[in-house]
């Protein structure tokens, strides 16, 4: 059974973006107690610096909601936003510190912006943090909104047929993970809460079709890692209710 893991810290994903989408990075050094270990962190970062569209505005709100949680509508994204989501970090940590022992915790964070699609524009958010524990974990995930009104989209959004569509998708996922047709997904490590294989919501468009990615956990064990399952357009177009195409 093979695991694919592409899609952690580094995209494997080649974003176009426009003028209006400001790139940057952000950095912070954080120490052990007695100075003697440190480690680094990390966030890149892409987000619309002019809004002159609603979808632009909620991708921005998004972005700053999953960050630090900040729901004031009159907070701009800035280089010194993303500076204050590292300085909060560091900040629990030395209160974690206060009252148990840890090794320096730690953060590689990436947000990126596809905005190169006619319809809707996708948000990516991904990375690694340990925050003490006898592992780090990894993450990642995908949010797309509508261009026309900012309304985030889910598959029931842009497929006509999920139940057909997500026949496909296990058809794909037993074959990139090496699992035989007849053979349980429970038997094997996986567990869908007893409800049968399912599609998430954590899923994208390339330019050779939609991607699904499952976290660590989600729907196994630590040890197994994230699972993938990419499907060509292929075998979705009959289902799609809008046209997926760049601008």
């Amino acid at each position: 059974m093979r695991i694919l893991l592409s899609l952690y810290i580094i995209l494997s994903v080649a974003f176009i973006t426009s003028a209006q989408v400001r790139s940057g990075m952000v950095s912070r050094e954080i120490f052990s107690e007695d100075g003697q270990d440190s480690s680094e962190l990390i966030i890149e970062y892409q987000y619309f610096s002019t809004v002159t569209e609603s979808y632009q505005d909620t991708v921005n709100t998004w972005i700053r909601q999953i960050l630090k949680g900040e729901e004031d509508p009159g907070q701009e994204l800035s280089d010194e936003f993303f500076e204050s989501v590292l300085i909060q970090f560091i900040a629990d940590y030395e209160n974690y510190t206060s009252e148990y022992q840890s090794m320096p915790w730690s953060l590689e964070e990436q947000v990126h912006i596809d905005d190169s699609y006619n319809s809707f524009v996708q948000l990516f958010i991904s990375g690694w943090t340990y925050q003490g524990g006898a592992h780090g974990d990894g993450f990642y995930s995908v949010f797309l909104f509508d261009k026309k009104n900012g309304a985030r989209l889910e598959l029931d959004d842009l497929f006509n047929d999920v139940e057909e569509l997500t026949s496909i998708g296990e058809f794909y996922f037993r074959i990139q993970q090496e699992i035989g047709e007849e053979e349980s997904l429970e038997e094997v490590g996986y567990d869908f809460n007893g409800e049968g294989f399912y599609l998430n919501s954590n899923f994208s468009f390339t330019d050779t079709g939609i991607e699904f990615v499952y976290n660590s956990y989600e729907i196994a064990p630590y040890y197994m890692g994230p699972s993938e399952i990419s499907i060509p357009y292929q075998e979705i177009d009959h289902l799609l209710t809008r046209k997926i195409a760049k601008q």
